[in-house]
């Protein structure tokens, strides 16, 4: 990450930072002067969604092509970010969610933009305006070939085949390990779900955050004590969920969390159990 602050808190000293240290293009960042045409936007997005995301700035120029900030002129405060946000939305498959920032150059009447670009998660994808995929390399935005797709598709539909199978093994295993002699075998299920919402990035330690992006009636920031995953109560981290109870010191990150609802057995009907922290572990 250029910035190691939220985009929210980036303010224009940061900027200045960038111009005094000579910092230089490169794959997670580019400087524009001016606004660019909309196509060109579409482009640089998913340019850096296919490779590792990163902060497109508008309002500063550079020495030259790949260069660094030579003077931070800012651009006309005219800037409709709903607008600039639905071309992204609309011209882009599977969709990207950018993040923006508005920042006062001093003594002016003009401001920097900043877009954030996040690394995809569905990667690749595909630019609807050009009728092509694109990605970040040095300094600029260029065409993939044929083999770079390729491969992009086969990670994002092998990396989930791969994950469902490592987990029906893992069961497997743990189903296996029960003795014969009962009568009945395990009923219950595990779903594995993504932390990432709305394909926006927050800092999940950042419950206030959390709440200015997105409708805090649809999202439970407070556990179901009915429905522990471990020992002990859940928090947001910066990463993820963290337990800390006890002995336990887990930490799981943002792109997966396993959901255990409770070890399944009734003793009346002789029911399998699962020993299902053992399951976690293995899984995790």
């Amino acid at each position: 990450m250029l910035f190691k602050k939220p985009l929210s808190e980036v303010e224009f000293p940061d900027i200045q930072k960038l111009k005094d240290a000579k910092i230089e293009e490169s794959t997670i960042l580019d400087y524009k002067e001016q606004i660019i045409s909309e196509d060109k936007l579409v482009k640089h997005v998913t340019a850096f969604s296919n490779t590792s995301g990163g902060d497109l700035i508008f309002g500063i120029k550079e020495s030259g092509r790949g260069g660094y900030p030579t003077d931070i002129p800012g651009i006309e405060d005219n800037i409709n970010l709903e607008r600039l946000e639905q071309i992204i939305i609309s011209n882009i498959r599977p969709r990207i969610r950018v993040q923006f920032r508005k920042i006062a150059v001093p003594n002016s009447d003009r401001i920097i933009l900043i877009i954030r670009i996040p690394e995809g998660q569905t990667r690749p994808y595909y630019d609807l305006r050009s009728d092509k995929y694109s990605k970040r390399y040095n300094y600029g935005a260029i065409p993939m070939d044929e083999f770079e797709i390729e491969s992009l598709y086969q990670k994002r539909f092998f990396g989930a085949s791969k994950l469902a199978k490592y987990v029906e093994e893992i069961i497997l295993f743990h189903r296996n390990m029960q003795s014969d002699d009962l009568l009945e075998r395990i009923d219950g299920h595990i779903i594995i779900t993504p932390l990432r919402i709305d394909d926006r990035i927050i800092d999940t330690s950042n419950e206030e955050q959390i709440r200015t992006h997105f409708d805090p009636n649809k999202i439970r920031f407070k556990p179901d004590l009915n429905q522990l995953y471990l020992d002990g109560i859940p928090e947001p981290s910066r990463y993820g969920i963290k337990w800390n109870a006890w002995d336990n010191n887990i930490e799981l990150h943002r792109n997966g969390l396993v959901h255990f609802v409770k070890d399944y057995k009734d003793k009346t009907k002789n029911t399998k159990v699962i020993w299902t922290y053992k399951l976690a572990f293995d899984l995790l």
